[in-house]
């Protein structure tokens, strides 16, 4: 539910990588607000390098400069309207949609524990940081699933070491790499991220992680990213099996599972 220097590097890097379509259909899950750990200067010289219009990056400079000033002033709320000005200088959304019981007026406010109905899917649906504060998470993951279009991508990022009584749950790596076995998602990244210290490792494998817990390397309060392409064929949302318990780790890390009980 923030714009942190994690997802702001996330987001350039799959900018980068043209691995985000053009004019998306957006949804976020929790409305982002601006964390404050990107310095503004990073974003304005973002504005320079990707807006190719004149008057529309002298616009978009003049509006962040001022919300930051309003921010130092201490005026509430103008961080979501940084985070939305970011989204329109990276992602370039053809239309923007957020459900979020707190966040601004223009949130659906939604009830994520149960069924919702959104009437369309999303190229580019966002979960940064809800996902653990929602009781009934399947139901959670389930609805991210029926809100994506085929083929489009989903980004998760929550907690999964420490964060002690952030959320009601820290989400594990097994969750994501389970979860694109059972519905035939294609994994594009998985992450290990830390706020502070500023950390982003990206995993080489399923069995990277585990190592760095084993090596006690993860940090105090890691997130754990995870970038999937929904499959291109439509299909209902399946209930994973545990990888250990399926027999789908590999000899080194089943070793591992059991050495970190």
């Amino acid at each position: 539910m923030a714009i942190t220097a994690i997802e702001y590097k996330l987001l350039r890097d799959l900018h980068r990588a043209g691995l985000l379509s053009p004019a998306p259909h957006v949804i976020e899950f929790g409305e982002a607000n601006w964390y404050g750990d990107v310095p503004p200067q990073a974003l304005l010289d973002d504005v320079d390098r990707l807006v190719t219009d004149t008057d529309e990056r002298a616009r978009t400079k003049a509006a962040l400069l001022d919300l930051f000033a309003r921010d130092k002033a201490g005026e509430d709320g103008v961080l979501f309207e940084v985070a939305r000005l970011f989204y329109r200088v990276l992602v370039r959304p053809a239309s923007w949609t957020a459900v979020d019981m707190g966040g601004t007026e223009r949130a659906l406010k939604l009830d994520l524990n149960g069924p919702v109905s959104l009437g369309r899917q999303f190229d580019l649906t966002l979960n940064f940081g809800t996902a653990e504060h929602i009781f009934d998470v399947a139901r959670f993951f389930r609805t991210v699933h029926e809100a994506t279009r085929p083929g489009g991508l989903m980004i998760h990022a929550c907690p999964f070491h420490g964060w002690t009584d952030h959320g009601f749950w820290n989400i594990q790596p097994t969750v994501y790499a389970d979860m694109a076995h059972a519905n035939g998602y294609r994994v594009l990244a998985m992450i290990v991220a830390q706020i502070n210290p500023p950390r982003f490792v990206q995993m080489r494998s399923r069995d990277h992680v585990l190592a760095l817990a084993r090596d006690k390397a993860l940090g105090e309060n890691a997130t754990y990213t995870a970038v999937l392409q929904k499959a291109d064929a439509e299909a209902p949302f399946k209930v994973p099996m545990q990888g250990y318990y399926d027999g789908r780790l590999s000899a080194e890390a089943n070793d591992m599972w059991r050495e970190l009980r």
